[in-house]
């Protein structure tokens, strides 16, 4: 999924608690994002290119 401000849905999904699978970071394949699981255990990543 494409979230084009990936810091700031970061935070918002952090004050609400959300636990992350893989934290806010820029990844080797030049994306910036971060992965959640859903409540049925599929690994979401929200992110854009950098």
């Amino acid at each position: 999924m494409n979230a084009s401000d990936p810091d700031a849905l970061a935070a918002e999904f952090a004050t609400q608690g959300a636990v992350f699978s893989t934290p806010l970071e820029d990844t080797y394949d030049g994306l910036r994002g971060f992965e959640i699981s859903d409540p049925d255990g599929y690994i979401l990543f929200l992110g854009r290119p950098r």
